[in-house]
């Protein structure tokens, strides 16, 4: 902002010189100069449409909004710390983390079109993982179900189960690599370039854990499907999806990179150092 300002007593905001009221906490500031300010052209600089300077109104209710979003932004950082936890914690942790996107996305409008279109996208991106895992969840249950009904197959069950296994883990993989870049682009607008860095240090570290899980547990497969063909136990099976679940603590690293990440966009607005657009 080009000028001079109109600091708040309260949290020392650079609010604009004709300001009546705090951006960021609606704070009455002291009165201001009756004069419009100019730009160096000469001509009087244009206040945006949407927000009224004689009325705390709109400042207040941009300054809720933007307490949405500090709101969600801590719901995140819960979410991802309850997420660790196994069974109960991953339920309680995806309810947290749908409350704290929802308030983040009814919050984002003083934070400009740039933020709301990171978060527009990280929805699309959503959307589309869950379709794919809708998709890959429907093969695999149909590979079954084939396997079951029909007796005539020019490839042996024993083939048809590890083959269907194969492509619930891959498919499982690409899944969590597309339900992840939401994670990046949902805060990617309120942060600053360290926590951006933090952002896809995250992603990454996601998806080596996944890649190391299936490398682990991929060539386990066949065996454990032949053993438990020729004798009739699903022990084989089982022991290999307890393999898995432990392997997937390792979550626990790439959780609390995302969690110190939405820490500092938190952080940022606390201390005013994310700029507000109210155009």
């Amino acid at each position: 902002m080009s000028g001079s300002t109109n600091p708040c007593p309260k949290c020392g905001y650079a609010n604009r010189p004709t300001s009546r009221f705090c951006a960021r906490c609606a704070t009455p500031l002291a009165a201001p100069s009756s004069i419009a300010p100019y730009s160096s052209s000469g001509e009087p600089l244009k206040i945006a449409p949407n927000i009224s300077e004689d009325s705390p109104f709109n400042v207040y209710a941009d300054r809720v909004a933007i307490g949405r979003t500090e709101k969600g932004l801590i719901l995140l950082v819960f979410g991802l710390i309850l997420g660790v936890i196994p069974f109960v914690g991953q339920y309680l942790a995806a309810t947290v983390d749908l409350i704290g996107i929802i308030l983040i996305l009814v919050g984002r409008k003083p934070f400009g079109p740039s933020h709301s279109n990171f978060i527009k996208l990280s929805i699309v991106v959503w959307c589309i993982g869950i379709l794919i895992a809708i998709i890959v969840g429907a093969s695999f249950g149909a590979a079954i179900s084939n396997l079951e009904l029909s007796g005539a197959s020019q490839t042996s069950p024993q083939q048809a189960v590890t083959s269907a296994l194969d492509w619930l883990a891959v498919g499982s993989l690409v899944t969590a690599a597309v339900l992840g870049i939401p994670n990046v682009l949902l805060t990617f607008g309120l942060q600053a370039l360290r926590a951006r860095v933090l952002l896809v240090a995250g992603y990454v570290t996601s998806l080596a854990v996944g890649v190391l899980v299936m490398a682990v547990i991929l060539p386990k497969v066949d065996e454990a499907v032949a053993q438990a063909f020729s004798t009739q136990d699903l022990t084989p099976i089982e022991s290999i999806q307890s393999q898995a679940q432990l392997l997937g603590f390792l979550t626990i690293i790439p959780a609390a990179i995302y969690a110190f990440a939405y820490y500092e966009a938190y952080s940022r607005i606390e201390k005013g150092q994310v700029p507000l657009d109210w155009s």
